[in-house]
This record gives C-alpha cells, sequence and structure tokens, in this order.
C-alpha cells in the first residue's frame, strides 16, 4: 500500500487487498489452509511514494503458497 492515508487506513487497506487475493486464489481451487495473509501497510515500499508510478508500485500484494 502506498502512504496515502493515516497508517491505520492503510493497514486495513492492505489487509483488504489480500484477503481478496486470499478468496480469489480459493475459488480457484487453492485450499485456505494453505494460505496466510499479513499487511505491512505503508511499512515496505518498493518505490518512492513521491511520484503515481511509485505509489502504483506499491499497491502490491506478495503470494506465497505453502506447501
Amino acid at each position: 500500500t502506498d502512504a496515502t492515508g493515516t497508517p491505520q487506513h492503510n493497514d486495513h487497506l492492505g489487509e483488504q487487498r489480500a484477503e481478496a487475493v486470499r478468496r480469489f486464489l480459493n475459488r480457484q481451487g487453492v485450499a485456505l489452509n494453505r494460505m496466510a495473509t499479513i499487511s505491512y501497510g505503508q511499512e515496505q515500499p518498493v518505490a518512492s511514494n513521491d511520484t503515481p508510478e511509485g505509489r502504483s508500485q506499491n499497491r502490491r500484494v506478495t503470494i506465497v503458497v505453502l506447501a
């Protein structure tokens, strides 16, 4: 999540994004017990939040499927 808004809002937004991806993957056949979600909110940016492009890159979900 980019740094627009409060840290609390961004944590919640990140949780919602991660959970939406988890539900999508479940509908595609991945068992829920093979997935967990964690939101880092705005704490781990991969790009600068000073530009629209950087903020866009920071709105992401990283997926790790457990065996």
